[in-house]
């Protein structure tokens, strides 16, 4: 304003009042430029936080050891809409029963912060938390309504955190004596917690974080963006419907894992056009269309041979508990003591009043007395060539992996019992250098390497689980209630391999 009029100007006010109109103009477009600064850096925020719930999202559907299928509500990507008739918050991860409209949302009165170590420093409505000793504090947010309220639902964004924090919610009508909610469900910043019925004024958020802001560090971060009271009523029967995802089992046999709270009831579609079955949580269920393999060595409890001179191919049996040589018949594999062998039995001779009962084998066995039985279902062929034969689940001897081999579940031992280290994809030819036995997996072939390292006897155990690389799943749960102010709320299932 100085500059308008010099030292010995004559005044004018038209000069003066188009100067004021100057600064005014300058003014507001001062405060026109920091409100648009404000709505970009709002945009900017939001457009950042929905790329962080987009990754969690993503996260959420990343393999996990041993989960065959995840049946997600974190999205609505699985979600067979017009079959569901539950409402669904992807929001929190949580579905619930058919939520009726009740109009009134109560306001806060006052919030107040408190910790329970440590210092406080407050800064843009956050508070840091600093402790001596570097242990976790438990910050605690009490929230007064301006009058009470028959709440059911309250949903709160907390400050974003590296920790993933320990969180529960308290509520009171007179703010002496508290409850806990009856549910909380927790995805990334936000949280649904569901109340007890009554009337509510008072709400007590106490949050523990896992560990520090930063690695090393005593500082903890606590801070609540947003806070949403409902009241709602729900129907008494909803239904959560997904569509057919892929399962990838990795066994024969999946287990569901899911919440067992009252008015929750599980129905699963497992295989292509399978019905709804109701099933439980934790039960177990075979994979369609799997087999198990399992080759090992079987003692013959109860039984003895001998082999006597002149009759190297034939061996007496000893029962000394009847009925147990019925497992030696023609067509199997055994071995005496666990070192020979094997010998394929080629006729069995049941005994008679007159005829003792004998096996004749393939091939000359050791001579000796009261030597002990064991039927091998895998052997190392007899050329010499380290290959490995096993008898399948139909008993037909083979030396192929399937095709639809879950390699997780191939295991090799040797006849103590002492597992062989497995090299998939190792050509045999360029093994012989090995310190250490090894079983390479080589085009669908199991082969020894390297041979001069077999000291013990030829036999082995082989188990593995083959079957489809994937199968159609789909989940159907019923939520049931018998209190419109109160609802069971879904979480999430999986099905975990069995092994």
């Amino acid at each position: 304003m100085a500059d308008i009029f010099e030292d010995g100007q004559q005044g004018s006010r038209a000069v003066f009042v188009a100067a004021l109109a100057a600064l005014q103009a300058q003014g507001q477009a001062v405060l026109d430029g920091l409100a648009q600064t404000e709505t970009d850096t709002l945009l900017r925020i939001q457009q950042d936080l929905s790329v962080l719930n987009g990754c969690r999202q993503r996260a959420h559907r990343l393999p996990v050891q041993d989960t065959a299928a995840q049946f997600l509500t974190s999205d609505l990507l699985d979600v067979d809409q017009p079959a569901t008739s539950a409402t669904v918050r992807a929001d929190s991860s949580s579905v619930t029963l058919l939520e009726r409209s009740n109009p009134g949302e109560p306001t806060v009165q006052s919030a107040q912060f408190s910790t329970s170590d440590g210092s406080i420093e407050q800064f843009s409505g956050m508070y840091r938390v600093t402790t001596d000793d570097g242990n976790a504090p438990t910050g605690t947010f009490s929230i007064q309504l301006y009058a009470g309220a028959s709440l059911t639902l309250i949903i709160f964004d907390m400050v974003m955190s590296p920790s993933s924090p320990t969180i529960s919610v308290q509520v009171s009508p007179t703010g002496i004596t508290y409850t806990p909610a009856t549910q909380i469900a927790c995805n990334g910043s936000r949280v649904s917690a569901w109340l007890p019925a009554g009337e509510i004024k008072y709400v007590r958020i106490a949050i523990t974080p896992s560990h520090p802001d930063t690695l090393g560090g005593s500082a903890y971060t606590f801070g609540l963006t947003d806070f949403t009271a409902y009241q709602v009523d729900y129907q008494m029967q909803s239904e959560f419907q997904t569509q057919y995802i892929d399962v990838t089992p990795g066994s024969s046999q999946l287990q569901l894992v899911a919440d067992n709270n009252d008015g929750l009831v599980y129905s699963l579609s497992l295989g292509s056009g399978a019905p709804y079955t109701g099933v439980a949580p934790g039960q177990v269920l075979d994979v369609p269309g799997a087999i198990d393999v399992e080759a090992k060595l079987v003692s013959v409890s109860g039984v003895t041979a001998a082999v006597v001179s002149g009759s190297p191919t034939t061996a007496v049996l000893t029962e000394v508990v009847p009925g147990n040589a019925a497992a030696i018949a023609a067509g199997s594999y055994v071995a005496f003591d666990n070192v020979s062998g094997p010998f394929h039995v080629t006729g069995h001779v049941e005994k008679t009043l007159t005829t003792p009962l004998t096996i004749t084998l393939g091939s000359a066995a050791p001579t000796g007395t009261s030597l002990p039985v064991t039927l091998v279902s895998a052997f190392l062929d007899p050329s010499g060539s380290g290959m490995l034969w096993w008898l399948d689940e139909t008993g037909t001897l083979v030396n192929v992996l399937p095709a639809n081999l879950y390699a997780n579940s191939l295991s090799v031992t040797d006849a103590d019992g002492n597992p062989v280290r497995l090299a998939p994809g190792l050509n045999p030819t360029f093994a012989t250098h090995l310190t250490i036995p090894v079983f390479a997996l080589y085009q669908g072939n199991l082969i020894y390497r390297p041979l001069s390292l077999l000291t013990g006897s030829p036999v082995f155990s082989v188990n593995y689980t083959a079957g489809p690389a994937t199968i159609p799943a789909s989940l159907l749960v019923q939520l049931t209630t018998r209190n419109r102010a109160v609802t069971p709320v879904f979480q999430g299932a999986s099905l975990q391999n069995v092994y």
